[in-house]
């Protein structure tokens, strides 16, 4: 689904939202008979969202933003078995269902402004980024091996709050 509002009053602003369901076998092709008897059938929702808006102000100044937010992404807990126990080396099994844990939804946040100025070769722009503004730390990936550390250990967050200077010459 998409919503849109043409440019009007120097404002514009464009929205859109999904949902998909995911019905898959996670190992793809099954490699050996481990895969048939581990793999799970994954079948979940996965959502997204984003609303994006630019202002065009006087002096040639524009403000814009980013808001996107989207569900989780889905894992199960594994198990992988000690060298040298199977014939075909070390495997990793999933010991749940691949849809049993879930990560928390992502919402990231990112503005821009932007100046331009007009010379006598070409056009200059200035621009000041603001990624991750609300600085969320929201976890994207953990251990899921199955032991002592399993759901506990952090491997990924997103990445910090992060602001970017840069140039544009067009000529």
């Amino acid at each position: 689904m998409q919503v849109s509002k043409p440019l009007s009053k120097g404002f514009d602003l464009l929205g859109s939202a999904t949902a998909n369901r995911i019905q898959q076998w996670p190992a793809g092709v099954l490699q050996n008979p481990n895969d048939a008897a581990f793999s799970n059938y994954e079948d979940y929702w996965q959502w997204s969202a984003k609303l994006m808006g630019t202002y065009h102000a006087p002096w040639a100044l524009s403000l814009s933003s980013v808001l996107k937010s989207q569900s989780g992404s889905p894992y199960g807990r594994q198990f992988r078995n000690p060298s040298g126990t199977l014939t075909q080396g070390t495997i990793t099994v999933f010991a749940d269902p691949v849809s049993t844990y879930k990560y928390p939804a992502t919402t990231l946040w990112d503005v821009r402004a932007s100046r331009s100025f007009s010379t006598g070769r070409g056009d200059l722009e200035v621009m000041l980024d603001v990624f991750n503004v609300l600085n969320r730390g929201t976890v994207t990936a953990v251990n899921t091996l199955t032991g002592p550390n399993f759901n506990r250990q952090i491997i990924r967050i997103l990445n910090p709050r992060i602001a970017k200077i840069g140039a544009k010459f067009s000529f």
